[in-house]
């Protein structure tokens, strides 16, 4: 059951001031399933003092971007060190970057989108705006007068996404995870790629870093697209449309209107490719090879 996570208490100029209830069913819904749509003009600003409503959507979310196979694996484990690999994994990550998101959103926004609320405020809204970007797409401040470093690390936090088996879009945090981990055992010469003692297949690193690949050129590919239908907007703003679209997170820096047609069909197909899966339609639509009975022998190349 979806618990309300609108209180009653109405905001002045509400358009639901009269169907609170109403409003924090669809929000609490919206934020579960991390669709992020909000039924207030100014989608959650208006809230961003509120504790409550900040702190429940936020646990929503998380439960929502992580996944039901984790849910379900840690209400039945007695132990934490007993919760499987992917568990494990999944929940150290999400930490990990709630964590960092919130940090350097705090570090970079506190004297411009922030320097009118005080240092709980601050850090309420840098933390429910780390959990909100890679998914969800609620903000509780004005997207579009962020700064650009601060638009970079949201897209970072957008291209990774949630979790796997979850509502959430983007590459999944345990793409990033394996191929994270896969980079710094390479740099350390170490021969096996394993983590919280299990070691992880070869299959899933070569999963992770095609993944990865595949995503990072379809987004650059869509954004040159795009910077030639739409000139007259900065490049860093439609990387972001672009990123924001792709992680299905829904977050905008007020561009909608200005989309002509065949931008909004680009925009839906980028949507739909991030929440399918682009390995998932290629494979789909390129028929494999057949298996071939030979190899051939291996040559050299510089790197």
């Amino acid at each position: 059951r979806c618990k309300t996570a609108v209180n009653s208490s109405s905001v002045p100029g509400d358009p639901l001031a009269s169907t609170c209830r109403h409003a924090s069913l669809f929000t609490s819904v919206s934020a579960f399933n991390n669709a992020g749509f909000a039924l207030f003009k100014n989608n959650l600003i208006d809230y961003s003092s509120d504790p409550i409503v900040i702190i429940t959507i936020s646990i929503l979310i998380i439960f929502g971007g992580i996944g039901h196979f984790v849910v379900i694996d840690f209400i039945n484990c007695k132990k934490l060190s007993k919760l499987s690999l992917h568990s494990k994994l999944v929940l150290t990550t999400t930490s990990i970057l709630i964590i960092i998101g919130a940090i350097t959103f705090f570090l970079l926004e506190q004297f411009n989108t922030m320097q009118n609320m005080g240092l709980v405020e601050k850090i309420g809204n840098s933390f429910f705006q780390s959990v909100t970007t890679r998914t969800a797409g609620f903000n509780s401040i004005d997207i579009a007068s962020i700064n650009k470093s601060t638009a970079l690390m949201l897209m970072l936090l957008m291209f990774i996404g949630g979790a796997p088996l979850s509502a959430s879009g983007g590459i999944k945090i345990t793409t990033f995870a394996v191929a994270f981990i896969f980079v710094l055992n390479y740099i350390r010469k170490e021969n096996n790629v394993s983590v919280f003692n299990k070691e992880i297949s070869d299959k899933h690193i070569k999963l992770s870093i095609v993944t990865i690949n595949i995503s990072f050129l379809f987004i650059s590919i869509i954004t040159f697209i795009l910077s030639i239908i739409n000139p007259n907007i900065s490049l860093i703003k439609l990387l972001f449309e672009v990123v924001s679209a792709f992680g299905t997170v829904g977050l905008s820096m007020n561009l909608t209107t200005e989309y002509h047609g065949i931008t909004k069909i680009i925009i839906i197909f980028v949507m739909l490719c991030g929440k399918v899966g682009l390995l998932t339609l290629l494979r789909t639509f390129i028929p494999p090879k057949s298996p071939k009975n030979y190899r051939y022998t291996k040559g050299q190349i510089y790197l």
